[in-house]
């Protein structure tokens, strides 16, 4: 066994949370926090989701899942409705508003990409991606 701090999955947790401090603050300028950006974000990018489809996507729980979406729902950024061929699941869609809100961040986010890219080059990024795409394909 690795030691401690040397274990793959130890060394992928400070790497998150290397990036994370990164948007950290652009989440907190705008009053959500890193899992709401990430339901507004795969809303944005995929369109109106079921709750579970949601929840698989974003690696949320359903419990946890649901109170963001009731606070993403207060604040106008989703809208709920019922799926119409099965009354027990919601699907979820981005508002305008919320539209409008990954539009401001997004700007931000990618600079702080453009930042990160002196860290660690494009080539090494797709190398990257690839032993993570991998890896996470064995539990497909």
């Amino acid at each position: 066994m690795d030691e401690f701090n040397r274990s793959l999955p130890m060394r992928l947790l400070r790497a998150r949370e290397v990036y994370l401090k990164l948007f950290r603050p652009i989440f907190a300028e705008y009053g959500i926090t890193e899992q709401q950006w990430r339901v507004l974000r795969a809303l944005r990018d995929e369109g109106e989701q079921s709750g579970q489809t949601l929840s698989r996507i974003c690696i949320i729980s359903g419990p946890s899942l649901s109170r963001i979406i009731s606070l993403l729902n207060k604040k106008n950024y989703i809208s709920r409705r019922i799926q119409p061929d099965d009354q027990r699941y919601m699907l979820i869609k981005l508002s305008d508003e919320g539209r409008a809100l990954c539009d401001k961040i997004a700007p931000q986010i990618d600079e702080k990409y453009r930042e990160l890219g002196e860290v660690i080059s494009e080539e090494e990024s797709e190398t990257l991606h690839d032993i993570l795409d991998r890896i996470i394909e064995r539990d497909q």
